[in-house]
């Protein structure tokens, strides 16, 4: 009876105890691997998480310096070539404006002005001759039967110095003095002609009286 007993009593020690051992180690093991698994899965997200967050940062940084660059590249071009237009326009296009401007102000003020002065001092000498000049000076131009010799002062014609068409007639730096001049020199040949013709006929008059008296 004593030993049926001590039996139960180990029997029941050992159901006891193992119980209490497969509690312990399956709370043990359960503990371990719940641990292990959230360090693991913490520890691998954590890293990922890191790499991926600073793989980021430095793209970002990467393109922060790129643009970075570029926007000083992209300055000093532009400064490097408004400085140089503007060196451009300043140094050479206003000079050369300037000087063209003022070349050819000051040749057209001065033609025109050397062009007034001309025919106001040519005007004025021509006014101021005396008569008796102008048809000494006519007559040293025009040939015996009052055609033009020539004209060699470039500007003037005899008809200008003739006291019979007078110093209105004077029209420096045009043609339209021609016309008067010819009008004059026709009409001084017709008078020359009529002149010779009246000049024959008196001394074809004379040669007959004389031979009718002769015969008489």
């Amino acid at each position: 009876m004593a030993v049926h007993v001590v039996h139960v009593v180990v029997h029941v020690v050992l159901v006891v105890v193992h119980v209490v051992v497969h509690v312990v180690v399956h709370v043990v093991v359960h503990l371990v691997v719940q641990v292990a698994v959230h360090m693991a899965v913490h520890v691998v997200v954590h890293v990922v998480v890191h790499v991926v967050v600073h793989v980021v940062h430095v793209v970002v940084h990467v393109v922060h310096a790129v643009v970075h660059v570029v926007v000083h590249v992209v300055h000093v071009v532009v400064h490097v070539v408004v400085h140089v237009v503007v060196h451009v326009v300043v140094h050479v296009v206003v000079p050369v404006v300037v000087h063209v401007v003022v070349h050819v102000v000051v040749h057209v003020v001065v033609h025109v002005v050397v062009h007034v002065v001309v025919h106001v001092v040519v005007q004025v000498v021509v006014l101021a001759v005396p008569s008796s000049s102008r048809r000494r000076r006519g007559s040293r131009w025009r040939g015996a039967a009052g055609g033009i010799k020539g004209n060699h002062d470039g500007y003037l014609n005899s008809s200008t110095f003739d006291p019979e068409v007078g110093p209105g007639a004077f029209e420096p730096f045009m043609l339209d003095n021609a016309r008067p001049l010819a009008d004059e020199d026709e009409r001084r040949r017709k008078h020359l002609k009529e002149k010779l013709s009246l000049q024959e006929r008196n001394k074809s008059f004379s040669c007959s009286q004389e031979r009718f008296e002769g015969s008489t």
